[in-house]
């Protein structure tokens, strides 16, 4: 049997309420050449079930399950298991749906630019039954890049590809189901780091994008569902897990000399947007009498500046 074009990845943890939706529509792809790994990530409700029942029904599709351990862990398990002989790789997560023509609009769009190291695409909000929800305003801000390059941010158009210059300002892709990657370059960057999560898809990226650029589609193929769930919804841990990746990036070792110098200059405009957005609200707190908030934001900035005194 020959190998199928397309490897998809499905990490999933306590996925019964959403999961056969988004089995649905992998099954439903207009393209036809893939496998599906659903890996369970040690749920506690049906969802192995309701993946067993998909996979008894479609060949194309496999169950594995191990202890919870987090999505990157689960990116990375479900990884292993796939053909090793696939083009692409994509990671879909339980709750997010695709449209019919998600994965040929994106092979498309690869297979247009040979160099590129992943194709992108849109996606657009839908509530917790499915129905689109905030219109337009997922599909605006996946349009609206910017790149850093020549010391300036630019704005990107359309027909612009997105680089490392852009994902060392921000992520653009709001969960990976919008990302296909050409599998031979996702091997030469490395499994997801646990340790930036949940910025471990924003850190893939970025290494990612060291070897080539990420062709844009301008076309929603991906409903991305809001829930009381959403790991990005967590804005603490998102705070924590940001400033990781972007230090990371910023002393990473793996940088070309021209990425060095990307990476520490977004670091270095973030940290001080950082630092007057906490000066801000620390500000707010003591004109509300709040010397415990105030403190609390200052102690915000230790951290952020002392990185730029050390100039990282």
């Amino acid at each position: 049997m020959s190998a199928p074009k397309v490897s998809i990845i499905i990490p999933t943890y306590n996925g019964e309420r959403y999961l056969s939706e988004t089995l649905d529509s992998v099954r439903f792809q207009i393209f036809k050449e893939w496998e599906a790994i659903v890996i369970d990530d040690g749920s506690k409700d049906g969802t192995v079930a309701v993946a067993e029942e998909y996979a008894a029904r479609d060949k194309r599709i496999r169950v594995v399950q191990q202890k919870n351990g987090g999505v990157a862990r689960a990116r990375n398990g479900g990884l292993r298991e796939t053909n090793s002989d696939s083009t692409f790789v994509i990671f879909l997560d339980h709750d997010d749906f695709w449209e019919p023509f998600a994965l040929s609009s994106l092979i498309e769009a690869a297979d247009s630019v040979p160099n590129c190291a992943c194709a992108t695409a849109i996606g657009r909000f839908v509530n917790e039954i499915g129905m689109w929800t905030k219109e337009g305003d997922l599909e605006e801000s996946g349009r609206d890049r910017l790149e850093l390059r020549d010391g300036r941010v630019q704005k990107l158009s359309v027909n612009n590809p997105t680089t490392f210059g852009s994902f060392a300002i921000r992520n653009y892709m709001v969960t990976p189901g919008l990302v296909l990657m050409k599998r031979e370059i996702l091997v030469k960057t490395g499994e997801f780091d646990q340790d930036v999560a949940p910025c471990d898809d924003w850190d893939m990226y970025a290494r990612m994008s060291r070897h080539g650029c990420f062709v844009f589609l301008n076309k929603v193929i991906l409903n991305y569902r809001l829930h009381f769930n959403n790991a990005s919804l967590n804005s603490e841990k998102m705070k924590e897990s940001e400033q990781l990746m972007r230090r990371k990036l910023a002393s990473s070792q793996e940088n070309s000399p021209e990425q060095a110098v990307i990476a520490r200059t977004a670091y270095k405009e973030w940290q001080k947007y950082l630092i007057r957005r906490k000066v801000e609200f620390a500000t707010d707190a003591l004109k509300r009498k709040d010397v415990s908030g105030a403190l609390k934001q200052m102690a915000y900035i230790v951290k952020p500046f002392m990185d730029m005194v050390r100039g990282i």
